[in-house]
Formats: structure tokens, sequence, C-alpha cells
């Protein structure tokens, strides 16, 4: 199923919402839609700004959450199968903490707590080395 229109402000750069709780053009919440970080506040701030911006959502999710309609078809697959679909390219949580693990031992050789990938195809390959 796809989607319903998410409306977008292109002269803020976000999506339109409430709290993290996305609206329509009536400033109704749509049910289940949520939004955080640069998506919700145009691309401004850093990585605390995205954990105060993201705590606020879910505080709004976790107050709706028993109003929500239920999914008609739970699926652990379904997202990614359509992502992958259109072509994009999908990091599960085990490629993710690959990645983390290998970003912290590049780090740890240099002196550092991290080094971060800086290309996709550098990221990827992280996740097929293992």
């Amino acid at each position: 199923k796809e989607l319903p229109p998410v409306p977008f402000n292109h002269e803020k750069g976000r999506i339109q919402h409430i709290n993290g709780r996305i609206v329509d053009k009536t400033d109704r919440p749509i049910p289940g839609l949520y939004c955080a970080g640069w998506i919700k506040r145009g691309p401004v701030g850093v990585i605390g700004t995205n954990k105060a911006c993201s705590r606020e959502t879910i505080h709004h999710l976790l107050e709706d959450i028993h109003h929500l309609p239920d999914c008609p078809t739970p699926s652990d697959t379904a997202l990614s199968d359509k992502l992958s679909s259109r072509g994009v390219h999908v990091v599960s949580f085990n490629q993710w903490k690959t990645i983390d693990q290998s970003e912290i031992a590049q780090g740890q050789s240099i002196g550092k707590p991290r080094e971060k990938y800086r290309t996709l195809t550098d990221l990827y390959s992280a996740i097929d080395q293992k």
C-alpha cells in the first residue's frame, strides 16, 4: 500500500507537521505518520538537536499508539523489499552494526574513537568485507 501524500514545505525544506505528527493541508494529523530530524526541522542542527527532536516525536507517537489503526499486513520485510525494488540500498540493523564496528576499529588504529566512512562506496564495502 502506498503512503498518502505527505505535505512538504519546499520553502522551509521540511514536512508539514505539528510536534512531529505529520499533518494534512488543514493541519489535521495523518494517523500513523511522524517525522524527526532534518525532514522535520529543515537542514539545521547537529546530532544533539536530532536527539531532542526525535524524543519529542516519540513522545507524541507513544501518546497516540493506542489510537493508531493496526497494520493490515504486518511484515518485517515489506518496507525494505519496496525500497529495494525502487533501487534504494537498504542497510539492515546487523549491517549497520558491522559498519559501526568497522568505523570504531579504523578510528582506534589512528588514535581516534571512530573514523567515519566518507562515501557510500566505502560504507557498502565495509558490509561486503564481513
